[in-house]
């Protein structure tokens, strides 16, 4: 009975044997590894990487490094290592801390080291996120969108912005964190991109970082394609826009005979066709006032003030009262213009021939001109005016074009 026990005993032995030691080997590894905390606590205790840095000294073979932690009023040495080269990296956790360098030469004789200097380690703590609360008191969900997100160690430097589902990012117009690191205020420009899904990335200085998950009831707004802009409004959210210009506006006498341009009213010989009679020698001042009360065009009024001087001898002035319509280009840097109005003639000197019916012209005139904004409301202008005669019976037109910059109010 004895020996049955003992062969079983045995059996039992050497089948466990190669258990006990493949477990003996993998606590040694372990150990050797130093692994002996579970991950998350591995993690937690990771520090950031410091560099030392110091200038070399020709006859140094090798530098002691000396590090010490302030504790109170006195100081604790933490670290004393060698090195060959001219910087140290260490990971040390937060607080105040001194160091020196010791050179030594090739001899291993010790030289003079330097002054102790001191520095410090802040404690870099991760952002957490509690909530995020639309503001729609503030936001206008045709050009702003307000976003408030509330938490804790949110630095003064954090980056904060917004991922879509499919990977896109949302970076805000304007981010405003609080004193107390507590949370932020985003505002972003193009309420038309944020989704009803999207997820908020917190990132402070070193890296460390958060994501929250955020769900937000959009207010129904127009879908718009991304790659075209949005509808206009007008360029301003005023009812009316003042503009203010000055040109250079020659007159040309393209069909029939102003005889108020020549310097000589007498007839022309031998059935001989007039010469082209213009006036370039001017000045004009334009004002306009533009209503924005409509979607897709904007509607005005328009008064000129022309001084010409024709051939050196006569100088008149013309008056225009004009209908104005606007159109905008997308993005609101370009505009088209059409205006109709009637012209009046006023001769600062006197004139012996105002044609046959010895009347001051008056004119019918439309023209079309196009304007570029160059900056903010600084603009410029360029066009045509055509003018016909209508009050002397005479079948007789002119063409006005001009150039002029000015500024939008």
């Amino acid at each position: 009975m004895a020996d049955k026990i003992k062969i079983i005993f045995l059996v039992v032995f050497i089948i466990t044997l190669p258990a006990l030691y493949a477990q003996r080997d993998a606590s040694r590894g372990d150990a050797s590894r130093g692994d002996t905390s579970p991950a998350q606590s591995y993690f937690m205790e990771t520090r950031f990487i410091q560099r030392l840095t110091w200038s070399g000294d020709e006859y140094a073979s090798r530098y002691e490094v000396i590090i010490e932690k302030q504790t109170g009023y006195e100081y604790t040495r933490v670290l004393q290592e060698s090195t060959k080269t001219y910087f140290m990296e260490v990971s040390l956790s937060p607080g105040r801390y001194r160091y020196r360098v010791i050179p030594y030469d090739y001899l291993d004789k010790q030289g003079s080291g330097s002054q102790w200097i001191e520095f410090e380690i802040l404690a870099a703590l991760p952002p957490e996120l509690y909530e995020a609360i639309p503001d729609f008191d503030s936001s206008d969900m045709n050009d702003r969108f307000v976003l408030n997100v509330y938490g804790k160690n949110i630095e003064t430097a954090a980056s904060i912005y917004l991922r879509t589902n499919n990977g896109g990012i949302i970076n805000p117009k304007e981010t405003f964190i609080f004193a107390d690191n507590s949370g932020a205020t985003l505002t972003f420009d193009k309420p038309h991109l944020i989704p009803e899904n999207f997820l908020i990335i917190v990132k402070n200085p070193g890296g460390l970082e958060t994501i929250m998950e955020s769900f937000v009831v959009m207010p129904k707004q127009e879908v718009v394609p991304v790659s075209t802009p949005l509808p206009k409004p007008s360029p301003s959210s005023r009812i009316f826009d003042i503009y203010l210009s000055a040109a250079w506006m020659p007159l040309f006498n393209t069909f029939g005979e102003m005889n108020w341009l020549s310097s000589s009213s007498a007839e022309h010989k031998d059935g001989a066709a007039p010469e082209m009679q213009m006036a370039y020698l001017c000045a004009a001042l334009r004002f306009g006032a533009v209503f924005n009360m409509l979607k897709f065009i904007d509607f005005g009024m328009e008064a000129d003030a022309l001084w010409l001087n024709s051939s050196g001898v006569q100088d008149f002035f013309m008056f225009d009262i004009n209908l104005l319509a606007q159109k905008f280009a997308p993005g609101n840097k370009e505009a088209l213009r059409f205006r109709v109005g009637a012209s009046y003639v006023y001769f600062l000197r006197s004139q012996e021939d105002l044609g046959k019916s010895k009347q001051q012209p008056l004119h019918i005139n439309a023209g079309a001109s196009f304007l570029w904004f160059a900056w903010k409301g600084l603009y410029v202008e360029t066009g045509f005016d055509f003018l016909y005669l209508i009050n002397t019976g005479e079948n007789t037109g002119g063409l006005r074009p001009f150039f002029g910059a000015g500024w939008k109010f």
